[in-house]
């Protein structure tokens, strides 16, 4: 009865109240800082970390930043330990939800203790980002959109005491309205992050992306997921249009896809005529993904620092589509939220505390002490540090931004890269 443009749309106007929100306290960074950091404290004061640095005397920032020092995660592997056998107020005086692991970028396995707190603060930004971007881009809302979260999904694990690890699927980061809207608008379905392999996945997930001609914006992590999905089809359209046709996935790759996918769908001959006739004729850079997908609108990925010449190829694969950089995003804190036209994305200052080392041209530390978000000075480059609702107290993300703008008195940052990388 609906489409997913009266579905999006829907999405959008469910986020404008903290867009609005967002908008008022980037009038006054330093209070909405301050307030926010106070909150963490004063929920915390009582759980071991707290009582271990004396959160109970904090009056203010200086106070904070003096009895607390910097963190990295090694400072946090005993605590979640003991979060993992079930022990209780430990970072936080919140349950933990769950443990989320990333593999970081320098470093194995770390696993990020997630409350209904810290998940809030995630789907706050994003909320943020989303009306910003359906407002003020409307074709992107037009139509059905494909989402790649995290990567194929693992064995299902949990703690010993039954505390899960990881989430369940990519739509949890998202509150429930949320999800029931996205789901009415996805291209390509859940499922195939349950596939037993990347190539069955790649599969399956063009064979779903052929299908839907009313695609309309795509939100990947790296630029190189998408042009390798993108060369895949290159390669392989003929058999993956064969299976539009008919309406079903065949090969021996079916073996390695979840079972509801292994099913018939809806076949589109005519849709399969149309690819071939496209792809039978075109170049490599000749702007035929524009032509298989004519309602694409905007592609939001990683273009920053050493993804920028990964951006630069993807660009050229998918001519005439615009490209939003995606915010500064790590599994333990939501840094920068996307705007639409601006040259970097905005300090989320309504999810987490943050301070900023002043680095030089070479990256290393200046300065007497962290700055403030309020701090901050256009064309200089800091260091993260974050405090967030999840238990993580001044930790060192090691992400090197640079501010580029403001958004009122919000820094716009740019990522360069990983300090320890």
């Amino acid at each position: 009865m609906f489409g997913p443009y009266f579905y999006n749309s829907c999405w959008m106007l469910l986020c404008l109240r903290e867009a609005m929100l967002f908008d008022r306290a980037s009038s006054d960074v330093r209070q909405t800082q301050s307030q926010l950091l106070r909150s963490i404290v004063d929920q915390n004061k009582d759980t071991w970390f707290g009582k271990s640095h004396s959160f109970s005397s904090i009056r203010d920032v200086c106070d904070f930043q003096e009895v607390v020092p910097l963190t990295t995660y090694e400072d946090y592997g005993e605590p979640v330990q003991r979060i993992a056998r079930g022990d209780a107020s430990v970072l936080t005086s919140e349950p933990v939800e769950l443990l989320e692991p990333t593999s970081g970028t320098t470093s194995g396995e770390k696993l990020i203790p997630y409350t209904a707190t810290l998940r809030n603060s995630f789907q706050r930004a994003i909320k943020t980002w989303i009306w910003d971007l359906f407002y003020k881009r409307p074709s992107a809302r037009s139509g059905f959109a494909y989402w790649s979260v995290s990567p194929l999904a693992g064995t299902r694990r949990t703690t010993e005491s039954r505390i899960p690890i990881g989430f369940e699927n990519d739509a949890s980061y998202l509150g429930t309205y949320e999800q029931w809207f996205l789901s009415k608008s996805l291209a390509v379905p859940p499922e195939v992050a349950l596939s037993k392999s990347v190539r069955s996945a790649q599969y399956a997930t063009l064979f779903f992306l052929l299908r839907c001609p009313q695609l309309s914006l795509i939100s990947v992590w790296s630029p190189t997921f998408l042009q390798q999905l993108i060369e895949y089809l290159r390669s392989n359209w003929p058999q993956i249009t064969h299976d539009v046709r008919h309406g079903a996935i065949s090969g021996e790759l079916i073996r390695q896809l979840p079972y509801s996918l292994a099913g018939s769908f809806e076949p589109q001959p005519e849709r399969a005529e149309h690819i071939e006739a496209i792809m039978s004729c075109s170049e490599p850079d000749s702007g035929w993904v524009r032509k298989i997908w004519p309602e694409l609108a905007m592609v939001s990925c990683w273009t920053d620092g050493p993804s920028s010449c990964y951006a630069a190829k993807l660009q050229q694969s998918i001519q005439g589509i615009e490209i939003q950089p995606k915010g500064l995003l790590a599994t333990e804190a939501f840094v920068s939220i996307p705007l639409v036209g601006c040259p970097g994305s905005r300090l989320d200052i309504r999810s987490h505390f943050f301070e900023f080392q002043h680095v030089d041209a070479s990256g290393a530390i200046t300065g007497s002490g962290p700055l403030l978000a309020h701090q901050l000075q256009e064309g200089e480059q800091y260091r993260v540090i974050v405090t967030t609702s999840g238990g993580l107290y001044r930790y060192q993300l090691m992400d090197q931004v640079e501010v580029v703008s403001f958004y009122k008195q919000v820094p716009l940052l740019r990522f360069l890269g990983k300090c320890d990388a």
